[in-house]
């Protein structure tokens, strides 16, 4: 079957106006620091959802996808935060076999984003 995720490149995966606003905001000598805890932290709050899934903890569910889609969207990462609110939004009204149908697109999407957000740590940082 043809996924569309793996035909994006690093670009399309970080919106780099979001890395420079955050470097304009803050001090470009704290984006390693930053990019590194995000994708530490997200690895540790997809488990968090995938336990929350197999726990039936809607609560924790829904915390975890709003956790993990915030610090998406704040270090430029809009497809991966687009897939947590798409998720939490069924959450929200109570849709859970509706939000769990799209943990696998979740976590197809977290791979390929939180590499794009380590191959942009790693090309370095620029004003």
């Amino acid at each position: 079957m043809y996924d569309p995720i793996h035909d994006l490149d690093a670009a399309e995966w970080i919106d780099e106006t979001i890395i420079q606003e955050v470097i304009h905001d803050t001090d470009i000598s704290i984006m390693p620091m930053l990019l590194t805890s995000y994708i530490e932290e997200s690895q540790i709050r997809l488990q968090h959802i995938e336990k929350a899934i197999q726990l039936t903890d809607h609560a924790a569910l829904e915390f975890e996808l709003h956790t993990l889609g915030s610090a998406s969207l704040a270090l430029g990462n809009r497809h991966l935060s687009r897939c947590t609110r798409e998720m939490e939004r069924h959450c929200q009204k109570q849709q859970w076999n509706e939000a769990i149908a799209l943990y696998p697109k979740l976590v197809r999407i977290a791979y390929w984003s939180l590499i794009a957000s380590q191959e942009r740590l790693e090309l370095g940082f620029e004003v």
